[in-house]
């Protein structure tokens, strides 16, 4: 399904392109179509582009609208955090504690967009995420008891690195 809608996705967006250019070709060379009698072809190029964008929508809609409601309806928070609990009710706490995570990660786009599937992509990446977070290393911790003394702080060489940037 999200594959099915990228495809339309991107076929409105080109018929949106030559819309934008038959408006501008009409609008820009206004005179120069008057004088040769080719204004007629940028408004058909417009009729045609607009009729496309219609149909391409109808088809669309047609396709997609029972499959998208149904994805809706099962990722929708409530079917979400049941079916997560459903599943891991027997798992360890780690293991639930990622499933649910996992389960808001999917959820928290749905509030966001309300409707749509960017969702569906949105909980892949954010399953990928996860993954990572989890997979790291954990960190290691001591017991060190430093009593009422105050201690300085010192630190050197430090780097930061955000992105591509290193400070």
């Amino acid at each position: 399904l999200p594959r099915f809608a990228a495809k339309y996705g991107a076929e409105r967006m080109n018929i949106m392109g030559e819309i934008v250019t038959a408006v501008n070709d009409y609008t820009r060379g206004i005179r120069v179509n008057r004088v040769y009698g080719t204004q007629s072809g940028a408004l058909a190029s417009y009729h045609g582009a607009t009729q496309r964008f219609t149909n391409g929508i109808i088809k669309w809609v047609g396709s997609v609208a029972l499959p998208a409601s149904i994805a809706i309806a099962l990722l929708q928070a409530v079917s979400t955090f049941a079916i997560a609990y459903s599943i891991s009710y027997r798992l360890s706490p780690s293991a639930m504690a990622s499933v649910f995570f996992f389960g808001l990660a999917v959820v928290s786009p749905v509030l966001k967009l309300g409707h749509g599937l960017d969702y569906v992509t949105a909980g892949k990446n954010a399953a990928k995420n996860i993954g990572k977070l989890l997979k790291q290393t954990p960190i290691g911790c001591g017991n060190v008891n430093v009593g009422s003394k105050t201690l300085p702080l010192q630190a050197s060489k430090i780097s930061v690195i955000n992105d591509t940037t290193t400070i």
